[in-house]
């Protein structure tokens, strides 16, 4: 089977790591000036990219779903005319809330993105099930996923969806989370050149390390979700982001950074979206 692949040069800068960040959840709306659970979600992203602005450079952009709320051709033209003043090299997957047909695909949904750059693999797996809030990785895009594991084995490897594989905490929230987590466990978990992987959906900062391997979640850029709540709960921490450091012995940092403060006043009464 072939592979959807993209080489980025490597970095001028090769003493020192490569960049990513990692932005996700925007759930955009269709017009930039409405409000979403409180607040606009379009300024909300605005301002986590400019804060982003500050860390600069970095190497590529991995967006790690449910871009849209309201899913129109025009809400992912917006998004992707905002990032692109990054002018940097970037790369997004669909969440649970980006299942429409305008959808800017990069390659066939069954097929991973893989990109290249330096020592590093990434893979971008669609984990969206059709209709469905939780996530699947299905089997055609395992069979990917093992082909280019094995292709690319001497690359150290980061792997993105929009799904987490292990529970958060939050009741209402794991019943969600991607539902075919063994047969992706048993796909990566043996292979020692995977060193992470990341996702969205939880709209809150976790980690979790299964063997060798660290499972990173991201803030959104518009709402978060409360840890530790049974039910559907809104938290009061301001939007984010995280920046990840990746080095060519195969060691790597990370830090989730936010804005000092909401854009807009959170509606803490919604029970559910």
């Amino acid at each position: 089977m072939p592979l959807h692949l993209d080489i980025i040069p490597q970095p001028s800068h090769d003493e020192h790591p490569i960049r990513l960040l990692q932005l996700s959840d925007p759930h955009l709306l269709e017009n930039k000036q409405d409000f979403f659970a409180g607040i606009q979600p379009f300024k909300s992203l605005q301002m986590v990219i400019e804060h982003s602005k500050r860390h600069l450079p970095f190497d590529c952009i991995l967006s790690t779903g449910d871009i849209a709320q309201q899913p129109s051709q025009q809400t992912y033209l917006d998004y992707l005319e905002e990032v692109a003043v990054f002018n940097l090299p970037h790369y997004w997957i669909r969440g649970n809330h980006d299942d429409n047909g305008n959808f800017p695909d990069q390659s066939p949904s069954e097929e991973p993105e893989i990109i290249l750059i330096g020592q590093w693999c990434l893979i971008m797996l669609n984990s969206q099930k059709q209709g469905c809030v939780h996530g699947e990785i299905s089997p055609m895009q395992l069979e990917y996923l093992a082909q280019a594991l094995h292709k690319y084995h001497n690359y150290f490897t980061v792997i993105a969806l929009h799904h987490n594989t292990f529970p958060v905490g939050c009741k209402w929230l794991d019943q969600h989370s991607l539902q075919n987590q063994q047969a992706f466990l048993d796909c990566i978990q043996d292979q020692e050149q995977v060193k992470m992987v990341l996702s969205g959906h939880v709209h809150q900062e976790f980690s979790h390390r299964h063997r060798h391997i660290d499972f990173l979640s991201c803030p959104s850029t518009c709402i978060q979700f409360k840890p530790q709540s049974e039910e559907f709960c809104l938290d009061s921490q301001p939007p984010g982001y995280r920046i990840i450091e990746l080095y060519a012995n195969g060691n790597y940092s990370t830090k989730i950074l936010r804005l000092s403060e909401n854009i807009g006043e959170i509606d803490y009464k919604l029970c559910e979206y």
